[in-house]
């Protein structure tokens, strides 16, 4: 008699199981929800809290999705709600970063880790056009029923292209990030873009756009992310330059939750900027574009990808740095914008010129708030200008020290 399992990579499940499960039972639930079959620790908060279910039938497994709010994928292609799907030997399950493998020999399993069903380009740019993805992109006038269909773009940018897109099975609507021809052409840009994409689908945060999967379109890697109706802080900020403070305060908050949560995983934003972040019309915040991020641990980059007018001076002088006190600082220019509506470094002088806001961003003069603002409260005023000293010790030395303090005006 044939024996069933399930192999877990990328999770540590609940009660102990380890990440080979043996299915015993003809009817299977994996979720959350502590009375699964398979419980999923509630960290892992792309699972829903009841994802999937197994069901046992005479020829094997068949399995389901329940409608879950992230969906899942089938060796890449993507479940359609509600409806059964047979397993085979060695088929790959694929929760966001979560990769489940269903196998009847383990042992294959332990000597071999799966793969995510999308091949990795950082070793090989300039795949074969002939290669299909697992998921692609397809064009309008294709009937196919598979796939992702582009329907309007959302911005463009000096690396890439957003679209807003659809799937084709499941009509889900989401965001797909398109590399330009500038970003294809520069080897270092491209493994830039293909390290936003891994590492963005590690991110798990209310107040982070999330990234669904890699894809291919044209023989490039592609990035699939949440469908996030808004408009980038920049715009916002003209457009409501009379917020309350008590509404600021709760968007800085948002933004220190999700600045907090990447530095708690050793990653530095390095381009924390207005326009890298989402407003919607309830003011509920979302950062996005980790295009210039890097781990902590890494080498540095030797190439600086960053906006100079938001630039800690360490940067300026040193080029890319490891503490985290850089993100801090253009942190801090951002909420010194979002307080008093203009730019502390930038004015009718200096906003075409590259050197001239680098020089008054090194002068370490900064116009109080209180200046342009009168009715800015102090004790808020204090707090933009630490988060802006000229030394980095001398700032807040992490985003939890700034959200103790925003939590007092709450």
């Amino acid at each position: 008699m044939s024996k069933f399992f399930l192999a877990f990579k990328n999770v540590t499940l609940e009660n102990n199981k380890g990440s080979l499960v043996e299915l015993t039972q003809n009817e299977i639930l994996i979720g959350r929800a502590s009375d699964c079959t398979i419980e999923i620790p509630s960290i892992y908060t792309s699972i829903s809290r009841k994802h999937l279910s197994l069901v046992k039938r005479p020829d094997g497994y068949y399995l389901q999705d329940l409608g879950s709010a992230n969906g899942s994928f089938l060796n890449g292609k993507k479940m359609q709600p509600k409806k059964w799907y047979k397993l085979l030997d060695n088929y790959i399950i694929n929760i966001s970063t979560i990769y489940i493998l269903y196998n009847i020999q383990p042992s294959s399993f332990t000597s071999s880790q799966p793969e995510r069903p999308y091949s990795p380009y950082a070793s090989n740019i300039q795949k074969s056009v002939d290669e299909k993805p697992s998921t692609d992109i397809v064009l309008p006038n294709n009937k196919r029923k598979e796939g992702i269909q582009l329907l309007t773009r959302i911005s463009s940018g000096g690396m890439s292209t957003i679209y807003k897109a659809q799937f084709l099975d499941t009509m889900e609507i989401v965001a797909v990030k398109i590399p330009n021809s500038r970003c294809k052409k520069n080897n270092q840009t491209l493994e830039n873009f293909i390290q936003e994409i891994d590492m963005s689908l590690h991110f798990r945060h209310t107040n982070i756009i999330q990234t669904y999967m890699k894809i291919s379109y044209k023989s490039y890697p592609a990035m699939v992310m949440e469908y996030f109706p808004s408009e980038t802080l920049q715009s916002h900020c003209k457009h409501n330059k009379d917020l309350l403070f008590t509404q600021i305060n709760l968007i800085a908050m948002q933004l220190l939750e999700g600045l907090e949560y990447i530095h708690k995983k050793n990653i530095l934003h390095n381009d924390i900027k207005p326009s890298n972040i989402l407003i919607n019309k309830d003011n509920k915040v979302k950062m996005n574009d980790f295009g210039a991020s890097y781990f902590i641990h890494q080498s540095i980059p030797k190439q600086v990808i960053a906006t100079p007018s938001y630039m800690a001076p360490e940067r300026i002088r040193l080029g890319n740095c490891t503490a985290p006190q850089s993100d801090i600082f253009s942190m801090g220019i951002v909420l010194y914008e979002l307080y008093t509506g203009f730019h502390p470094f930038v004015n009718e002088k200096t906003k075409r010129n590259t050197d001239a806001i680098k020089e008054t961003i090194l002068s370490g003069y900064v116009t109080s708030p209180m200046e342009l603002k009168p009715s800015l409260p102090i004790p808020i005023t204090t707090f933009i200008l630490k988060c802006m000293e000229q030394n980095p010790d001398k700032r807040f030395q992490n985003v939890s020290e700034m959200k103790d303090t925003i939590k007092q005006w709450i």
